[in-house]
């Protein structure tokens, strides 16, 4: 079987497994999908859509989505990594993660839908949390999630799945995916 098939099933099968711990309570089928290979050897691997493209923002800050969500700021599905360096990150992962949430969410109008729950993020034990912003002026109404895993290297990672809140069902799946491909490698 060639890379490219298996990438596509191994996405799907992901996106199946994952359809059960969805926020929502009947999410939409998982369809196969075309994906390709993120990799950062001192970093993290993952799998994303064909039709996707990464933007590296700064060091520290990287942005997968569409094109036109990424380059042209369209509103979209996206799922954007944050890692903040061991040297940064001092303190236990939930005080790193409610610091990010306060500096970054809740200071945007965002407000959290879910507590604070235990998950996994590629190789490592996590957790995640749900939010959401109202339609604000000429800002769409928002739901995400988060996932926040400290690595062995100390480095904290918060991946950030976002989508229009009319997008989210039909997105969620395929976020999700992505974010369940994710291989650390510090």
């Amino acid at each position: 079987m060639s890379k490219k098939v298996t990438l596509v099933l191994l996405l799907a099968i992901a996106a199946l497994i994952l359809s059960g711990c969805t926020p929502e309570s009947e999410p939409p089928e998982a369809t196969p999908v075309l994906v390709q290979e993120f990799t950062a050897t001192s970093a993290f691997e993952l799998l994303y859509p064909v039709n996707w493209i990464n933007n590296l923002i700064r060091p520290g800050l990287l942005v997968f989505g569409p094109v036109e969500v990424v380059s042209l700021n369209a509103p979209g599905p996206s799922v954007t990594v944050y890692r903040i360096s061991p040297l940064g990150a001092a303190g236990e992962l939930d005080e790193e993660l409610g610091q990010f949430l306060e500096r970054g969410p809740l200071s945007e109008q965002f407000f959290l839908t879910s507590e604070v729950l235990e998950a996994s993020l590629g190789q490592y034990a996590a957790l995640r949390v749900e939010f959401e912003r109202e339609a604000i002026e000429e800002l769409n109404a928002l739901t995400g999630y988060i996932v926040s895993a400290r690595v062995a290297s100390r480095a904290v990672y918060h991946f950030v799945a976002t989508a229009p809140s009319e997008q989210w069902a039909e997105s969620w799946p395929l976020m999700a995916s992505v974010l369940q491909s994710v291989s650390f490698n510090e």
